[in-house]
């Protein structure tokens, strides 16, 4: 995607300034993402969409309960046409998936310490923002990421040829059971990131910290353990030892339920991200389709 004039026009408008076009790094899903540069050099990061309103309002609800986590700081937001676009800082930090799995483990402590503080911003209700007058459960909410096809549509996504359809296919039907059999221990939920990966966390080398948030597309309220699942498979991910893992489990300090939801939430990741992996066929997803169908192989689902 190539950024309109009458796009460019509105920010030297907003910036009082002339702009040109940097780059544009890796894109997500569903986003396009710019850096751009004023006249006197200041660099920001320009981000387009047919759909940030969950997003502004994300960030909007963290400044206002001043929660003290690293997220850039918004210029300003607007719409053109049917885009949605978000302008804000540009963070001069090196992203996590420049570390090695060697030093990965050194920021976990930085990590939980942002999400323990985001999750301090509650909701009686589930879902998104653009949700909360539906008045859902957890339950509901993460039930619908295997049963909605509006959503993800299961059924389409086993037909990928890179996918094997009856290992998808049996595993997403002893999940749902799983599920819809658990009982979950809250109901007073927490704003939460969903997506706390390599590419959305920005890290400080020198102190081993966070230091900066990004890609708050798919923030929604739930259950906080469901975030702390995704820091494990981080871990997974990054092919990290036994003691790594070991000290994730230690810092975390789970009791026994909490333990069997965040496996719940665990083993639902691992399936739900075979739909994003197989979206396109590169070298990079069919390793990751390869390591997750793995798991699912040797999976004993009785203990569970």
């Amino acid at each position: 995607m190539r950024i309109s004039k009458e796009i460019q026009q509105q920010i030297e408008e907003l910036l009082d300034q002339k702009i040109s076009i940097q780059e544009s790094p890796i894109q997500g899903m569903d986003s396009n993402i710019f850096t751009i540069k004023d006249s006197v050099s200041n660099e920001f990061i320009l981000k387009i969409n047919t759909n940030l309103h969950n997003e502004i309002l994300t960030y909007k609800k963290i400044l206002k309960e001043n929660i003290n986590i690293p997220i850039p700081k918004i210029i300003n937001f607007f719409q053109i046409w049917n885009y949605d676009i978000l302008l804000m800082e540009k963070l001069n930090f090196p992203l996590l998936e420049t570390t090695d799995s060697e030093d990965f483990p050194k920021y976990l402590q930085s990590m939980v310490e942002n999400l323990n503080e985001l999750h301090k911003i509650n909701s009686k209700y589930a879902g998104d923002f653009t949700k909360q007058k539906f008045k859902l459960t957890w339950k509901n909410v993460f039930l619908s990421k295997f049963t909605d096809p509006k959503i993800l549509n299961w059924i389409e996504i086993s037909n990928r040829k890179e996918l094997n359809r009856d290992l998808l296919l049996s595993s997403l039907e002893k999940l749902t059971y799983l599920i819809q059999s658990t009982e979950f221990i809250n109901t007073d939920y927490s704003l939460l990131h969903t997506d706390f990966n390599q590419r959305n966390l920005f890290i400080d080398i020198k102190n081993k910290k966070i230091a900066g948030i990004i890609d708050w597309e798919e923030s929604l309220f739930g259950d906080p353990i469901y975030d702390f699942a995704r820091i494990r498979m981080l871990f997974w991910h990054y092919n990290l030892n036994t003691e790594a893992i070991k000290k994730y489990f230690n810092v975390m300090n789970f009791n026994e339920k909490e333990k069997s939801l965040e496996n719940l939430y665990f083993i639902s990741r691992i399936i739900e991200y075979l739909a994003y992996y197989s979206e396109e066929d590169n070298d990079f997803n069919r390793k990751r389709i390869q390591l997750h169908e793995s798991f699912l192989r040797d999976l004993n689902w009785r203990k569970l």
